[in-house]
């Protein structure tokens, strides 16, 4: 992964957001940059205020459980909008439910992720969105 990668995090856990960074910085330790919000609607402002020759993220990570705009919601939102729908968005939640992540699926997300309790987990977690999305 050679070129910088612009990644987006929404999750209304401060903890979370410093976990994901230390995380990231050992899996990917350059070429990085990380914007973060601690709700969908923050998010989904954020996204709009883009020009039409601006750069968009290249992985957006989204909490399911957040204040003012769920992660769902924004998820929705992201895929309905031509502009933004090629963004691979991926879910990193502590919701369990397949119901859930079979909605999260069908509404276009490009992966679903149970948050884990070790930074090594989280390592491998982020290190899998991270060829995914450049993938994409």
């Amino acid at each position: 992964m050679n070129n910088r990668i612009n990644i987006v995090i929404a999750d209304d856990d401060l903890d979370d957001h410093l976990f994901f960074e230390e995380a990231l910085r050992s899996v990917q330790p350059a070429n990085f940059g990380i914007t973060s919000f601690y709700n969908g609607r923050q998010l989904l402002d954020y996204l709009e205020a883009f020009g039409p020759n601006d750069s968009l993220p290249d992985v957006i990570i989204l909490d399911l459980n957040m204040p003012f705009l769920d992660g769902q919601s924004t998820l929705t939102k992201i895929k309905a909008s031509p502009r933004l729908q090629h963004i691979p968005v991926f879910i990193l939640t502590t919701a369990a439910s397949n119901d859930q992540k079979k909605k999260c699926a069908e509404t276009g997300c490009s992966g679903y992720y149970i948050k884990p309790i070790k930074l090594k987990e989280l390592e491998v977690i982020i290190q899998e969105i991270l060829l995914k999305a450049v993938a994409a």
